[in-house]
Protein backbone atom coordinates (compact mmCIF):
# COMPACT_ATOMS: atom_id res chain seq x y z
CA UNK A 1 0.00 0.00 0.00
CA UNK A 2 2.66 2.59 0.72
CA UNK A 3 4.59 1.95 -2.47
CA UNK A 4 1.29 2.51 -4.19
CA UNK A 5 0.51 5.99 -2.19
CA UNK A 6 4.18 7.11 -3.50
CA UNK A 7 3.99 5.89 -6.81
CA UNK A 8 0.37 7.97 -6.75
CA UNK A 9 1.69 11.03 -5.92
CA UNK A 10 4.85 11.04 -7.45
CA UNK A 11 2.59 10.75 -10.95
CA UNK A 12 0.15 13.24 -9.88
CA UNK A 13 2.46 15.71 -8.85
CA UNK A 14 4.33 15.12 -12.25
CA UNK A 15 0.78 15.63 -13.97
CA UNK A 16 0.39 18.89 -11.87
CA UNK A 17 3.55 19.99 -12.26
CA UNK A 18 3.66 19.77 -16.38
CA UNK A 19 0.88 21.74 -15.94
CA UNK A 20 1.59 24.90 -13.89
CA UNK A 21 4.63 24.75 -16.50
CA UNK A 22 2.09 24.43 -19.41
CA UNK A 23 0.66 27.90 -18.35
CA UNK A 24 3.24 29.24 -16.86
CA UNK A 25 2.16 29.51 -13.64
CA UNK A 26 3.60 32.61 -11.50
CA UNK A 27 4.18 29.94 -8.36
CA UNK A 28 5.38 27.10 -9.70
CA UNK A 29 8.73 26.86 -7.85
CA UNK A 30 6.96 27.49 -4.22
CA UNK A 31 4.66 24.52 -5.36
CA UNK A 32 6.78 22.42 -6.65
CA UNK A 33 8.80 22.86 -3.47
CA UNK A 34 6.47 21.70 -1.39
CA UNK A 35 5.70 18.72 -3.66
CA UNK A 36 9.66 17.46 -3.07
CA UNK A 37 9.15 17.63 0.33
CA UNK A 38 6.38 15.47 0.45
CA UNK A 39 7.85 13.45 -1.93
CA UNK A 40 10.97 13.34 0.01
CA UNK A 41 8.67 12.43 3.13
CA UNK A 42 6.76 9.86 1.40
CA UNK A 43 10.03 8.01 0.30
CA UNK A 44 11.74 8.44 3.44
CA UNK A 45 8.55 6.86 5.75
CA UNK A 46 8.22 3.80 2.69
CA UNK A 47 11.70 3.16 3.45
CA UNK A 48 10.77 3.12 7.18
CA UNK A 49 7.77 0.70 6.54
CA UNK A 50 9.90 -1.68 4.50
CA UNK A 51 12.32 -2.23 6.76
CA UNK A 52 9.50 -3.38 9.52
CA UNK A 53 8.95 -0.18 10.97
CA UNK A 54 5.77 -0.94 13.05
CA UNK A 55 4.77 2.69 13.29
CA UNK A 56 5.46 3.82 9.39
CA UNK A 57 2.17 3.12 7.63
CA UNK A 58 0.80 5.35 10.60
CA UNK A 59 3.19 8.07 10.17
CA UNK A 60 2.64 7.52 6.49
CA UNK A 61 -1.39 8.31 6.99
CA UNK A 62 -0.65 11.07 9.22
CA UNK A 63 1.51 13.11 7.63
CA UNK A 64 -0.26 12.91 4.10
CA UNK A 65 -3.59 13.33 5.60
CA UNK A 66 -2.28 16.51 7.41
CA UNK A 67 -0.47 17.75 4.10
CA UNK A 68 -3.17 17.57 1.78
CA UNK A 69 -5.79 18.80 4.11
CA UNK A 70 -3.31 22.32 4.13
CA UNK A 71 -1.75 21.90 -0.09
CA UNK A 72 -5.13 21.41 -1.17
CA UNK A 73 -6.85 24.43 1.36
CA UNK A 74 -3.79 26.74 -0.38
CA UNK A 75 -1.08 25.55 -2.79
CA UNK A 76 -3.70 23.88 -5.05
CA UNK A 77 -6.86 26.51 -5.02
CA UNK A 78 -4.45 28.91 -6.20
CA UNK A 79 -3.07 27.10 -8.70
CA UNK A 80 -6.88 25.62 -9.80
CA UNK A 81 -8.60 29.25 -10.14
CA UNK A 82 -4.79 30.14 -12.13
CA UNK A 83 -5.29 26.80 -14.61
CA UNK A 84 -9.37 28.16 -14.88
CA UNK A 85 -8.22 31.71 -15.85
CA UNK A 86 -5.15 30.38 -18.10
CA UNK A 87 -7.94 28.37 -19.74
CA UNK A 88 -11.11 30.55 -20.24
CA UNK A 89 -8.40 33.33 -21.59
CA UNK A 90 -7.10 30.52 -24.14
CA UNK A 91 -10.85 30.06 -25.17
CA UNK A 92 -11.78 33.51 -25.53
CA UNK A 93 -8.51 33.90 -27.57
CA UNK A 94 -9.25 30.83 -29.86
CA UNK A 95 -12.81 32.11 -30.47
Amino acid sequence: MASELTSHTVSHFAHEERSMRAAAYPHYDWHKRQHAVARATAKRLERRIRSGDSDGALDLLEYFSGWLKNHIRLSDRMLGGYLRNYERERTARAS
